[in-house]
């Protein structure tokens, strides 16, 4: 890389108190700051990333010659220094610890190579790698200083989405998801296992979520062009699109309202306080959960192409060369819980009462303060089908990141009825004083499997039944694999044509339960239609509205 200092534009700072991420944020009202680097017009910045206050990254391209920039600052943005790569399209950037950050880009249009730059010294020098995934990035994302996941579409994928995940701060990769006929833009995560994934055919999009760390997905598609989403908790989301919000306060169901033209990427800093960026120098807030939003003055008519949060402080960065920051208010946030897996509903599937089926439940101090669990209640509709395994001795207190585990045991106590409870956490978090997670699952026979195989390393059951929170149907494909497995399932009608592609994805081993919604087709008789490692699988459905 070519290296020369620049200095910024000389726009005043302002001094604010950088009280770092153990707080939460509350709005207050303030100006967008310009903090431009010296650069071209022709410059995007696709991204931007801050550390803490002072060290910040900015990545991007100079259109007209197609270099790739990455700018460098360590005093908030007055001063930055100016980083050039010959073609290369840069489009994110992250930050593992101080000095070690990661830049992700592609050499090229789909079908290009994907690069990965990673630096243990704030970019003085650079480690630089050809991904073996041919894909144009789109988005990164470190969640922790090991693992990253990235975003995009490529050649490899059939002009396709594709997710890549590493494990090891971005030396190897894998592909963790690939979707036929999709343009993946965003992703958000709320832990290291649950995360979510949107992408768009530019007509309608399809949101994919994930509980176990990329290991298996579900889908849910929208009749809309989405470009961003955050997500603040698994059950709190939003999603953007062109001229449309999609909102969700219970992880199943969502809200659409009417958004301005110009709005393209979106981050809320809590439940209540959110902000969006986008076309001609858009930037909005809202202090009411999206339901209201104000306006903004940005100082700018170029168009912002990102969005990000650090301490007190957002950023936005776009056309012309442009870097924008916006101070926040932040007060400590004392005792938080964390929750896992965070979801509204757990369905524990159907399984044989023969065969008692269990799920881990953590719960973590995520805040600044001692955390106490007061009370952990399990409610059921018929006594002892749900159970506390090894219960834990209450109340009990969590120091700042500790965790407490327990197993919640599923036995049905007949085949073909439907049980459900409630789990019920207390404890004097201020984020979540009362947590709640909703329990389903089904009593089945153990010869009553449907379509099933078995062998080379892998035992698949495949079969139906209602969902109870569900308009309609839910198929559930339930897989059981000994080593890592292609998925592909086709609905198809009784001929045999082929309706649509549900879902093409790669499995790890492990168990897997896939629920597949059905409630947007006409009553009729259907055929699933899978392939899974090489071997095919069939079931009827039969649909009736």
């Amino acid at each position: 890389m070519k290296l020369s200092g620049t200095r910024g534009k000389g726009r005043a700072a302002l001094l604010w108190a950088a009280l770092g991420q153990m707080f939460a944020a509350v709005l207050l009202p303030a100006q967008w700051v310009d903090v431009s680097p010296t650069v071209p017009d022709d410059v995007i910045f696709f991204a931007v990333e801050y550390f803490d206050a002072n060290l910040g990254l900015a990545v991007g391209q100079n259109t007209t010659d197609g270099t790739g920039i990455i700018a460098r600052t360590s005093d908030g943005g007055t001063v930055w220094q100016i980083q050039e790569e010959a073609n290369a399209h840069l489009r994110a950037a992250g930050f593992f610890s101080a000095n070690e950050i990661i830049v992700a880009g592609h050499d090229g249009p789909p079908g290009s190579k994907t690069l990965i730059w990673t630096s243990s010294d704030f970019g003085e020098l650079w480690a630089y790698d050809e991904v073996t995934a041919v894909m144009g990035v789109n988005q990164l994302l470190v969640i922790n200083s090991d693992l990253v996941y990235t975003v995009g579409y490529g050649e490899d994928f059939g002009l396709s989405g594709g997710v890549l995940k590493s494990e090891d701060g971005g030396l190897t990769w894998q592909v963790q998801l690939t979707q036929e006929n999709i343009f993946f833009n965003s992703l958000s995560f709320v832990s290291a296992a649950t995360g979510f994934v949107l992408g768009t055919d530019f007509d309608d999009s399809i949101l994919l979520q994930t509980t176990d760390g990329g290991q298996s997905w579900t889908s849910r598609p929208f009749a809309a062009t989405l470009n961003d989403l955050h997500f603040v908790s698994a059950n709190l989301g939003f999603m953007i699109g062109d001229e449309t919000l999609f909102s969700t306060r219970d992880g199943a169901t969502w809200d659409e309202q009417a958004m301005h033209a110009d709005a393209k990427r979106i981050l809320f800093v809590d439940a209540l306080h959110g902000y969006t960026v986008g076309r001609n120098g858009l930037t909005q807030q809202t202090e009411d959960g999206g339901q209201s939003w104000t306006t903004l003055n940005s100082g700018t008519d170029a168009e912002l192409e990102h969005l990000s949060q650090r301490g007190s402080f957002l950023y936005a960065s776009g056309r012309r060369g442009t870097v924008l920051r916006l101070p926040i208010e932040e007060v400590p946030a004392g005792p938080r819980l964390s929750l896992t897996p965070d979801v509204e509903v757990h369905d524990f599937g159907s399984t044989p009462p023969s065969e008692p089926r269990e799920q881990q439940m953590t719960l973590r101090s995520a805040g600044t303060a001692e955390l106490t669990i007061n009370d952990i209640e399990l409610e059921s509709t018929t006594p002892g089908v749900y159970t506390i395994a090894d219960a834990p001795v209450l109340p009990l207190a969590l120091t700042p990141d500790a965790e407490l585990s327990f197993n919640i045991r599923f036995s049905p106590a007949t085949a073909g009825e439907d049980y459900t409870g409630l789990l019920t956490v207390r404890s004097d978090a201020l984020n979540a004083p009362t947590a709640t997670i909703r329990l389903e699952g089904q009593g089945r026979s153990a010869s009553s499997l449907g379509n099933s195989i078995s062998g080379d390393g892998m035992r698949a059951v495949l079969h139906s039944r209602s969902s109870p929170t569900a308009a309609g149907t839910m198929l559930l494909l339930e897989l059981e694999t000994l080593r890592p497995l292609d998925v592909d399932l086709t609905l198809v009608d009784l001929h045999g044509r082929r309706i649509r592609a549900m879902r093409k994805m790669s499995l790890l081993s492990g168990r897997h339960s896939i629920p597949l919604a059905t409630n947007d087709l006409a009553s009729g008789v259907y055929y699933v239609a899978a392939t899974i490692g090489g071997r095919p699988l069939r079931i009827a459905l039969l649909l009736a509205r």
